[in-house]
């Protein structure tokens, strides 16, 4: 928790230090109110089968360097924290701390980031990660766009070293732009390669996405309308298990060895997220989010339905 607070304090002085011509000073907060059918830790296949209702805010405050070269440099700290109203053990607080450049030539755009990732779970120290991403995108026909990136993580529990584990991500997206560049339609796909200290967590996945981000105007004020399908497919390492325990006493012929099986977890998630944003002064919007889980899993732990709703206000600063 310390290290969240820290970076927060630390990303908020830069800038308001640095507020100078040369560099851009940001500022997000936002605060909401949360339902959540089936609160559950994702990380580690932990879910109550409960619902619950919360409290939700953030702060990111950021510092970029703006000027005239093709070079742009970003920091940034990221924070949020979930409060439920009954199921206190599954509180979180997360931290990213974030660094990035971009560097734009004619043969596209070159981004690079590190993410510091901190998690906490019930005010205790629950996961760390350090989050490795490049890509590069290119603008063409005027208003089609297309971006490909390669990412490294590594996962490290306080807890559980056993679902500690590294990661690669390979990820394509195109975007179609329409509306004067105001809204758009995209699709990706995506590969991800997860290696567990545990074989029973590592895993190979492959996911597809596409959506529609639309900007009109209501009440002669600006909205966001955003829509998201998301498909993904899981295939885990075959792990040996035990089956039933066997009891020897109750075969009078033989005393033969606990039976064991092969198993291999799959998982598949189906995921829809409609968001909208509806601005009521400068700079402070309101917005609402309603999403829709559907994992399926032969491991009952991750096996599930799940919706969210989420109603705040948010101030761009």
């Amino acid at each position: 928790m310390k290290t969240i607070v820290s970076g927060c304090c630390l990303a908020l002085g830069a800038s308001l230090a640095f507020a100078e011509s040369s560099f851009e000073p940001g500022l997000e907060a936002s605060a909401h109110a949360v339902y959540d059918s089936a609160v559950g830790i994702d990380e580690v296949d932990q879910n109550s089968r409960e619902g619950d209702s919360g409290k939700q805010w953030a702060l990111r405050p950021s510092l970029a360097w703006a000027s005239d070269a093709p070079l742009t440099l970003e920091a940034a700290y990221s924070y949020s924290a979930l409060r439920y109203d009954t199921l206190r053990d599954y509180d979180t607080d997360i931290g990213d701390l974030s660094l990035s450049a971009t560097y734009k030539s004619r043969a596209g755009d070159w981004r690079y980031r590190i993410d510091e990732v901190q998690a906490d779970v019930a005010q205790a120290d629950f996961m760390s990660m350090t989050l490795h991403s490049a890509g590069w995108g290119r603008l063409f026909a005027e208003s089609r766009y297309l971006r490909v990136g390669l990412s490294h993580q590594d996962k490290r529990f306080d807890t559980l070293e056993s679902r500690d584990a590294t990661g690669l991500g390979l990820m394509t997206q195109g975007f179609w732009f329409f509306n004067a560049f105001q809204s758009h339609v995209f699709a990706s796909v995506a590969v991800e390669d997860e290696r567990a200290v545990s074989a029973a967590y590592s895993n190979r996945a492959w996911q597809a996405q596409t959506g529609l981000s639309h900007k009109g105007a209501a009440w002669n004020k600006e909205t966001r309308w955003r829509l998201s399908l998301q498909y993904r497919s899981a295939t885990y390492e075959p792990v040996t298990r035990s089956a039933e325990p066997y009891d020897a006493a109750d075969d009078w012929l033989t005393a033969a060895d606990p039976q064991v099986s092969v198993f291999t977890r799959q998982d598949t998630l189906v995921k829809a997220r409609l968001n909208v944003e509806q601005s009521l002064l400068q700079g402070l919007f309101a917005s609402m989010e309603a999403e829709y889980n559907n994992q399926v899993s032969n491991e009952p732990s991750a096996d599930f339905d799940r919706y969210l709703v989420r109603l705040g206000l948010g101030y761009d600063f």
